[in-house]
C-alpha cells in the first residue's frame, strides 16, 4: 500500500452536499442513504442486492438499523455544516409519508401513465376508480388520515407531527396548507385537508 493510501473499511462513512441544493447523502461501501427536495421519499440504496440502485430499501425490514444510522449522522452533518439542502423551502422528509405514491410509471389499465397525469382535468375523472385510488392516493385525494411517524425538514428546522398539532390553529391551518406537509401529517391536518 503507498504511503498515505487509505482504505475505506465497511463502516465509515462519507456525507455529500450538493452545490446545487437537490441532495444530500450518506454513503458507505455498500449502501447509499439519500434526502431531497419536493416530497422525494428517503432513499436507501443496497449495492450488494440491487446494483443498478433501482429500488428503495429505507423502510424495509431488515434496513430500519441502516437507514436510521445513515440518517442521524446526514442530519447531524446537514445542521453542523449548514448543508446547501438545509437552505431550500420546500419540505424535505426523514421518513417515508404515510400517504405517498410511486413517481414511476402505473401498470395493468394505467400503463404508459404516471400520478401526476391525473391531476389534469380531462383525467381527474379517473380517480373514481379504486384501482387508481390505491396507485395514486395523494393525486386521487384518497389518503388515509394515517399519521407518518418521524420527522420532516423545513426552513432549517426538523419538526415531527406532533409539533404540527401543537400550533395555534391558525399556524397549524397555514402549515398543512402546503401539502407536503399536510400529507405527511394528516391527523394533525385533518381538518384543513
Amino acid at each position: 500500500m503507498a504511503e498515505g493510501m487509505l482504505i475505506s473499511d465497511e463502516n465509515q462513512l462519507r456525507i455529500i452536499d450538493t452545490a446545487k441544493d437537490k441532495w444530500a447523502a450518506a454513503v458507505s461501501q455498500r449502501h447509499k442513504l439519500v434526502l431531497g427536495p419536493n416530497k422525494m421519499e428517503p432513499y436507501l440504496l443496497d449495492s450488494a442486492v440491487d446494483p443498478n440502485e433501482l429500488s428503495n430499501f429505507f423502510s424495509q425490514k431488515g434496513y430500519w438499523n441502516i437507514s436510521n444510522t445513515m440518517k442521524k449522522a446526514l442530519m447531524q452533518a446537514m445542521e453542523e455544516h449548514d448543508f446547501q439542502l438545509m437552505k431550500r423551502t420546500d419540505v424535505i422528509y426523514l421518513v417515508q409519508p404515510a400517504c405517498q405514491e410511486s413517481r414511476n410509471q402505473l401498470d395493468g389499465d394505467y400503463t404508459f401513465t404516471v400520478c401526476a397525469d391525473y391531476k389534469k382535468a380531462e383525467l381527474r375523472d379517473e380517480c373514481q376508480s379504486l384501482a387508481l385510488k390505491a396507485e395514486c392516493p395523494v393525486t386521487c385525494d384518497a389518503c388515509s388520515e394515517e399519521e407518518s411517524g418521524g420527522k420532516f425538514m423545513w426552513k432549517r428546522r426538523f419538526i415531527s407531527c406532533s409539533k404540527v398539532a401543537r400550533k395555534s390553529q391558525k399556524m397549524r391551518q397555514k402549515w398543512c396548507k402546503k401539502r407536503a406537509i399536510g400529507n405527511f401529517c394528516r391527523e394533525a391536518c385533518a381538518e384543513y385537508l
